[in-house]
């Protein structure tokens, strides 16, 4: 068991950052090859899923909980770590640095950005690692020492960002409400694991995916088009709140069913395959790094199937 869940670590430790920042474009093939970048990226991304995971044993707690804690890492990353929440300056803004910013707070691109790394960088690489080794999925992958050394690396790595990436630093008021929310959301996931009832999901894995690929494609089509095309900020503001709620609805299923592994490589597959488009678009402009990466998560999702079907 000890051999399996280091394999299990290793690869949730660079599935996570993988999945959000390679397939994204956030980061090239080549910084996340960086073994600097990879660190770096590895001590943010891989160590806040393994210690949601580790929550989730320990806890007991379901899927719908994990998506709450990955609200949690997300206002970590974004809110206190890089402070995307609050810069009004933050270089991957754009439009956001002015459309709907309020109080110092760029309130649709938190929204976005907390939803986005609860989904994409917590939740979908912890579900299909443990499809991946479902010998080991309801049991603690790392002891009482290395949980403390995984949050005292995380925690130190989110510190240095803060202090190092920009010289920007939000009001304290902005960071004490970070901490209120952040509060509010781990009580609601403890909460959450006293509510599971068991029954049938009703529809095949696929569907499941297909359902999940909607889902992400109505994400980044009310996150960017609306955007763009509608002035009032509330009108994405309201419609994230209601895609938010809908990645609840369908982890809920998840959570309440008797499941296979397949479902867990489907909901993967159908938050992948928004980004994996995009990035056939950049390959298809005969963008190198872009066709290689489409090309490893192709051979990437085919592996997976087969291991977890």
């Amino acid at each position: 068991m000890a051999e399996k869940a280091k394999y299990a670590i290793l690869t949730l430790l660079l599935l996570s950052p993988f999945t959000a920042e390679v397939l994204t474009g956030a980061t090239s093939l080549l910084e996340f090859i960086n073994p600097v970048i990879l660190g770096i990226l590895v001590s943010l991304y891989g160590l806040g899923a393994l210690l949601i995971r580790e929550a989730r044993i320990r806890l007991n707690i379901g899927y719908s909980g994990v998506l709450l804690l990955g609200f949690v890492y997300g206002i970590i990353e974004e809110g206190i770590a890089v402070k995307s929440f609050f810069d009004p300056h933050w270089k991957d803004l754009g439009i956001f640095g002015v459309y709907g910013r309020w109080m110092g707070v760029n309130w649709v691109w938190s929204l976005y950005l907390t939803i986005f790394h609860s989904v994409w960088s917590i939740l979908a690489p912890i579900i299909i690692v443990e499809a991946l080794y479902p010998s080991i999925m309801d049991r603690q992958w790392i002891g009482r020492r290395g949980l403390i050394l995984s949050i005292l690396i995380f925690s130190i790595d989110i510190i240095v960002i803060n202090l190092i990436l920009t010289k920007y630093q939000p009001s304290s008021m902005h960071y004490l409400a970070c901490f209120i929310v952040i509060i509010m959301l781990i009580y609601t996931a403890y909460k959450l694991r006293k509510h599971i009832i068991i029954r049938e999901l009703g529809i095949s894995p696929k569907h499941y995916g297909f359902y999940w690929m909607l889902w992400g494609s109505g994400f980044f089509a009310a996150f960017y088009i609306v955007s763009s095309l509608i002035p009032l900020p509330l009108i994405p503001i309201i419609i994230g709140l209601l895609i938010g709620y809908a990645s609840y609805i369908l982890v809920k299923k998840l959570d309440s069913s008797r499941q296979n592994n397949l479902y867990r490589y489907w909901l993967y597959t159908g938050v992948v395959v928004p980004l994996l488009f995009i990035d056939i678009l950049q390959a298809l402009q005969l963008n190198i790094e872009r066709l290689t990466v489409t090309v490893i998560t192709i051979v990437m999702l085919i592996v997976m199937y087969r291991n977890t079907k």
